[in-house]
């Protein structure tokens, strides 16, 4: 970010951690619905501010113009990374969307938490 010691605009990242929205922020990634996109947090948020990898992502929303700024060097960090003891994780260990039935998306859609022991 110019004139700025400790900003930076972010690169693509999987965390998910320590963010601040500001209303018009917010209401960008409300009114793309990604709810009814079934998206994870951490791959959405890099889609809206158009740095994620996969154009295949990408395709399904926009406009892609969230602003996102990070500060540098890192102030949060996550307590354990993932293969540490004591890591803890919704999505990485969530099965692939393509690994699912149809009768599990149908439970998906008709509740609101359902345990990876259930699917």
């Amino acid at each position: 970010v110019p004139n700025s010691k400790l900003l930076i605009n972010p690169a693509f990242t999987w965390w998910t951690v320590g963010y601040l929205l500001s209303y018009e922020g917010a209401k960008k990634l409300v009114d793309q619905e990604p709810l009814q996109k079934f998206i994870p947090t951490d791959e959405y948020l890099p889609i809206m501010f158009d740095q994620h990898p996969e154009e295949k992502f990408k395709l399904h929303f926009g406009p892609r113009n969230l602003k996102a700024f990070a500060i540098e060097p890192v102030i949060i960090r996550p307590t354990h990374y993932t293969s540490q003891e004591g890591y803890i994780s919704d999505t990485s260990v969530a099965p692939s969307v393509s690994d699912l039935t149809e009768d599990d998306l149908i439970k998906l859609t008709q509740h609101d938490h359902i345990s990876k022991e259930e699917l």
